[in-house]
């Protein structure tokens, strides 16, 4: 590879919260630094996806050159390294600079036109290779919804937050027109502000950029399965469900996690409201976030006992409805999965709790019942989420729900026989009625 003499400046990164100065090279477009440079090594897909892409017209061939670079906000390249694409579409761009994450390595075809990009969000190490995830069209969508959110050179923490709140599949992602992409991209950013301001009103041990550090944590296995030849969505479902629970044990509550992600979906589909496959995968994936916090708040509430079967209702609920979205191959069934549930879930709830209570006469166990439906009511947070327009409306509804359903269960406790009530625990009742009802309104 050819060399270039260069003249050192300090450059600036933004990594996870932190500032990082670096050596960066003006004169040498490889940026080169020696035998300390690093290596990328990755994939343009071919195949399938090359066809995908072609029928799209966003190339007119196979990748060629495979470039590697800081992004401008334009959405053009900073070249830094380049080398040739291989006939399997296997590419190895030495001469990287060391210590850089939020890099983007662009596949040109022969002509010069863009086949795809991906962001890399792992730090390049000196004297090493680091694997980046295929680039395809599910990439490519990704980087550009990062750029229309944040600009150039984007944190590479913020842009695994974007990676954590939509999901595309290549084929999805290659059926989205320009103006399409631009809505995704309102839409995610609408997400993650309501996501933002529901845990900030709710309160979390884990501060903003100690999320932004799990998060990023987590993106990096996920790019590195992705590179290892994993299956998209199967991997993505693990990225997004695993960060949740990585969220949570690292000090985020998981009522307040299910709240959060309740308002991001919320926020998703009021902003999207086409039946296409990236709004759909988009979607089912903040329910599958929203699942995740959810089950772990039942288990939690399940561990302390004491709920008098509203717990057990709560996991069998779950089950039913993580099934339900699973199966799920449209927006519309994922709504219709969500109302079966609303649907069902009082008739379920009254039957396993007054069966576990003793003969009682009919006046108490109809004022147990009536206390009973008033607490599910208010456990409903999508009814709240849906009149709640704004970002800061979402947050102040969250609080409210949260303290009201706190109120609503004492007084569901205050009907119980003192032989049941003293067996009962106000806590985890609370967090087994959150689990049950803290879904997003779609």
């Amino acid at each position: 590879m050819k060399t270039y003499p260069c003249t050192t400046r300090l450059m600036a990164v933004a990594l996870a919260g932190a500032l990082l100065v670096l050596p960066a090279c003006d004169s040498d477009p490889s940026g080169s630094t020696g035998d300390r440079s690093a290596v990328l090594v990755g994939t343009v897909d071919g195949g399938e996806a090359q066809a995908i892409l072609a029928d799209a017209g966003q190339t007119t061939g196979q990748a060629t050159v495979a470039s590697a670079g800081t992004l401008r906000g334009d959405g053009s390249l900073d070249v830094l390294a380049e080398a040739q694409v291989a006939a399997d579409g296997s590419f190895r761009i030495e001469g990287v600079p060391a210590g850089r994450a939020g890099l983007v390595v662009r596949a040109e075809s022969e002509t010069g036109d863009e086949v795809g990009r991906v962001i890399v969000h792992q730090e390049t190490v000196a004297e090493a290779e680091t694997s980046v995830a295929p680039i395809n069209a599910s990439s490519s969508l990704h980087a550009h919804v990062v750029l229309a959110i944040h600009g150039g050179n984007p944190d590479p923490a913020a842009s695994a937050e974007v990676a954590l709140r939509m999901m595309a599949s290549s084929e999805a992602s290659s059926a989205l027109e320009e103006g399409q992409k631009s809505t995704l991209a309102s839409a995610v950013a609408s997400a993650q502000n309501a996501e933002a301001a529901v845990l900030a009103s709710l309160g979390s041990e884990l501060d903003a950029a100690a999320r932004a550090e799990v998060i990023l944590a987590a993106m990096v296995d996920f790019e590195q399965t992705l590179g290892a030849g994993a299956h998209f969505e199967s991997a993505h479902r693990a990225f997004v469900e695993g960060t949740i629970s990585a969220l949570i044990e690292a000090g985020v509550d998981a009522r307040s996690m299910a709240a959060a992600e309740a308002a991001a979906g919320t926020a998703l589909q009021a902003r999207l409201s086409s039946d296409d496959a990236v709004h759909f995968e988009s979607l089912r994936t903040r329910m599958r976030a929203n699942l995740e916090a959810r089950t772990r708040l039942q288990a939690r509430a399940e561990a302390e006992g004491g709920t008098a079967g509203v717990a057990d209702v709560a996991a069998q609920v779950l089950a039913d409805l993580r099934t339900d979205v699973e199966a799920a191959t449209s927006v519309a069934e994922l709504r219709a999965a969500l109302a079966q549930t609303r649907a069902g879930t009082d008739a379920r709830l009254t039957s396993a709790v007054v069966a576990g209570l003793p003969d009682l006469s009919i006046e108490l166990i109809s004022s147990i019942e009536t206390q009973l439906e008033a607490a599910l009511a208010q456990a409903w947070l999508w009814a709240s989420l849906e009149a709640a327009a704004s970002a800061e409306a979402k947050a102040t509804a969250a609080s409210s729900w949260a303290a009201n359903l706190e109120a609503r269960v004492q007084d569901w406790i205050a009907t119980l026989p003192s032989e049941v009530s003293t067996e009962v625990d106000a806590s985890a009742s609370v967090a087994a009625f959150a689990a049950l009802g803290a879904g997003p309104a779609l």
